[in-house]
């Protein structure tokens, strides 16, 4: 219930989305898969043993999974009598954390566990504000030597399979994402939302039960939720009375396990109080819809703290890591590779965002910047710069692409006599020809893929206020940023959007060159271009003359 300045109560938002989102009421021309169509959207499993990444590798990972049983799903739990109180003995009372206020969707700063296990322990049902804690990442804590991931999980997840061993153990310089402990009291509602960088999600529920609403992220739908995102009456409209298509509505008792794909837009009802376990991760399966996802959060100004923390840097990992791959699978002589279809599918939406994000020079020093992550993973393959890891994944993969397609061509093998030829065309790695319209995707800092900005969506943009914080939040030193590099007409970027310390941004804004740096203001001469404003931070690397002489802009 809302005051106003009367004194009188009116019925909040939130307080109408939840008795929609409790009697399941959505727009007529929707399909509420609860019932007998569920196969269609969810995939339930009774244990976990019968999920293998060698499933995934053949039919990918794009449908929600409920495991009923924890059994055969390799995690590591404790009791499900455990309590906040518990929680709190094992990370500290003075543990910092944030919670949600149910009412606003706003987060609130600065709690620690001693006021959250005084809130569940004292709250009067009724009168007290609802308060939902969904942030608490306990990574290198007392507690995390008694929480595990599923094995699948960790079989998937880049920070385990990508991310440098070494940067983890020498700093503990890495996305802490992996571990979460939500505490929610009965009656907390998180509004719809995609998990960030498009990271696939593992559900468990310890104790207490939980209910969910699943959108699945087709390109109407997203585009659906980045308007809803922009609306300036975005409070008081209830998201899937937008959608038309399929919606999946599910109830998760104590003890099963969800496991959400990249993308998919959800909102989560708590019935009872509950304890989840769960985290976040990037994989090799979808990687132009984490992608897709990244760029939805920078045209929408998600504030930095509630996005995956060194995306950017994980992903120039990645085409390391698949560099190795390639170039094993191109060498080996028979026909098995370890990468699936999936995964080569997904590599160009990679090449052409790695293109774009590709800098040199700045803070290539500093560990955890984009230029020094992205000069580490090209010097991980051999290579001196990211430029060249970017070259030789394109043609390795152009290669890569051409062996495995003249592999399923070949049903029958026949031996020539001496006096014929094979047919089966010749393979070389030397000036492979680049297939470049594969790499010409669309531009991955300003717009979504197979749709540009539409003349709609511009103005509630820049009209937009701050996106609702139902999302996890984290705090990490790294800042994320992308490189502004689009020349097409028509597009939206932040303006908060700027390059690492001590690197010029210089990026066309309405005919204009803009060259920036974070800090304060100066003009520069009209000759050099029609505006130009510097902001510094410390001494740039090189000088605004060479950055416009083409050293930067290419």
């Amino acid at each position: 219930m809302v005051e106003g300045k009367d004194g009188t109560k009116t019925e909040s938002p939130v307080s109408k989305h939840i008795c929609l989102f409790k009697a399941g009421v959505y727009c007529s021309g929707q399909k509420n898969i609860c019932g007998q169509h569920e196969n269609t959207l969810l995939q339930k499993i009774p244990e976990g043993e019968s999920m293998t990444l060698d499933k995934i590798r053949t039919h990918g990972l794009l449908k929600p999974h409920l495991f009923v049983s924890e059994k055969g799903l390799g995690m590591k739990l404790p009791s499900n009598k455990l309590t906040v109180r518990d929680i709190a003995n094992t990370l500290g009372f003075n543990y910092p954390i944030n919670v949600m206020d149910v009412e606003s969707q706003t987060e609130l700063i600065d709690w620690t566990m001693e006021d959250l296990v005084n809130y569940f322990e004292t709250r009067e049902v009724g009168t007290d504000k609802i308060l939902n804690q969904i942030s608490l990442e306990f990574t290198g804590t007392p507690l995390h030597e008694a929480v595990r991931s599923p094995s699948i999980v960790r079989e998937l997840d880049w920070i385990d399979n990508v991310w440098p061993k070494s940067l983890k153990k020498n700093n503990g310089l890495h996305p802490k994402v992996q571990y979460y402990c939500l505490t929610s009291t009965a009656g907390c509602f998180t509004d719809f939302h995609v998990d960030f960088g498009g990271t696939s999600v593992w559900y468990h529920v310890l104790s207490g039960r939980k209910s969910f609403i699943i959108i699945p992220p087709t390109d109407k739908n997203l585009e659906k939720y980045e308007e809803w995102l922009c609306a300036p009456n975005q409070d008081s409209t209830y998201f899937p009375n937008l959608i038309d298509g399929e919606i999946l509505k599910i109830d998760i008792q104590a003890g099963q396990t969800l496991l959400i794909p990249s993308g998919f837009i959800h909102g989560v009802y708590t019935p009872v109080d509950s304890i989840v376990f769960g985290g976040n991760f990037l994989h090799s399966f979808d990687i132009e819809k984490q992608i897709q996802i990244h760029c939805l959060e920078t045209r929408t100004r998600v504030p930095k703290t509630f996005r995956f923390p060194y995306f950017v840097q994980l992903m120039f990992y990645a085409g390391s890591h698949f560099l190795k791959a390639m170039r094993e699978d191109y060498e080996n002589d028979d026909n098995g590779f370890n990468l699936s279809q999936h995964e080569m599918n997904g590599i160009p939406h990679l090449i052409s965002a790695l293109s774009q994000w590709s800098s040199s020079g700045g803070d290539a020093h500093r560990p955890g910047s984009i230029c020094h992550a992205s000069l580490h993973a090209a010097k991980m393959v051999g290579l001196l710069k990211p430029e060249f890891m970017i070259s030789e994944l394109k043609k390795y993969h152009d290669a890569l692409t051409e062996k495995i397609n003249v592999s399923s061509r070949r049903i029958k093998i026949t031996i020539p006599t001496t006096s014929q030829k094979s047919k089966v065309p010749k393979i070389g790695l030397k000036n492979p020809l680049i297939k470049k319209e594969i790499y010409e995707q669309p531009n991955y800092v300003t717009e979504s893929y197979n749709t540009t900005l539409s003349s709609k969506l511009a103005p509630l943009l820049k009209k937009a206020k701050n996106v609702k914080t139902n999302r996890k939040s984290h705090h990490f030193e790294e800042e994320e940023w992308v490189p502004y590099v689009s020349k097409k007409k028509n597009t939206f970027v932040s303006k908060e959007t700027t390059k690492p310390r001590n690197i010029l941004h210089i990026s066309h804004w309405n005919k204009h060159v803009s060259t920036t740096t974070p800090g304060g203001e100066k003009k520069l001469s009209d000759t050099v271009c029609k505006k130009i404003i510097v902001r510094k931070r410390g001494t740039c690397a090189k000088t605004v003359k060479e950055r416009l002489e083409g050293k930067f802009l290419k």
